[in-house]
């Protein structure tokens, strides 16, 4: 017994008298799963990143900043590349054109028109087909137009028009969307743009007309589009000082 006490008190001074290993920086871990409760502490003031696709179930939460180099993609398909809304919009007047493809099944027949790669491009598509595919995808830059007028070209008030479109998710086109689209109907199976007014706007607009006293009045109004060619436009009342409303055919976008 004396002589195994000995060796045991050899053995523990002999780990003792080990010089201490430097501890070496850690640049990449490669695992397959995670366990629980694991945290990944950088004493250095470079960053931990992580690369290749990383999945989240939880919240994410971040006493400093998260950035990213490409962008956030939302569970509807939108792709943002960053938070500015002053040069992003679907108006005339709201600065570089923002909206994107989302990822959707619209109910209508609709062809998708997308700006991408220094190109535009477009997909024709049947009611009930997804987003997903072909050369426009969800999160690029562009719309999704109907192809044919709502209701069978039944005419609608403009708060009729939008209510409709909202109704299953998607807005009246702007301007530039329906003129767009108009110019690459016969190509892109869109019909009917020209036979009649559409309306052509979810924002409306305060004007006066005054050519004499028999004639003056106030109206709000928005754009309409389309009678007789892709360049003739006119404007619909929303309402007036006189009670006129207009009526107009329509169709969906987003």
């Amino acid at each position: 017994m004396k002589r195994m006490f000995k060796h045991s008190i050899l053995l523990v001074f002999a780990f003792l008298a080990l010089p201490a290993v430097a501890q070496e920086a850690i640049s990449t871990i490669t695992f397959e799963a995670v366990p629980e409760e694991t945290q990944f502490v950088n004493g250095a003031s470079q960053p931990i990143r992580l690369q290749g696709d990383t999945a989240i179930s939880g919240n994410l939460s971040s006493a400093g900043e998260i950035g990213t180099d490409a962008g956030i993609r939302f569970p509807d398909g939108t792709f943002q590349q960053t938070a500015s809304a002053a040069t992003v919009g679907v108006t005339a007047n709201a600065g570089l054109y923002g909206n994107t493809i989302a990822n959707i099944s619209p109910p209508q027949a609709y062809t998708e028109i997308c700006i991408k790669n220094g190109a535009m491009f477009a997909d024709i598509h049947s009611g009930g087909d997804s987003t997903a595919g072909g050369n426009c995808l969800p999160g690029d830059v562009g719309w999704i137009f109907e192809r044919f007028e709502r209701d069978s070209g039944a005419q609608a008030t403009w708060a009729e028009a939008r209510t409709a479109c909202l109704k299953d998710g998607m807005r009246l086109p702007e301007a530039y969307e329906w003129v767009v689209a108009c110019e690459i109907a016969t190509a892109q199976a869109i019909e009917g743009m020209t036979d009649n007014w559409e309306w052509a706007s979810n924002s409306v607009e305060l004007i006066r007309r005054s050519y004499d006293s028999s004639l003056d009045f106030v109206a709000i109004t928005i754009p309409l589009l389309g009678q007789g060619s892709c360049g003739f436009g006119t404007y619909g009342v929303l309402a007036r000082n006189d009670g006129a409303v207009s009526v107009a055919r329509f169709r969906c976008v987003r």
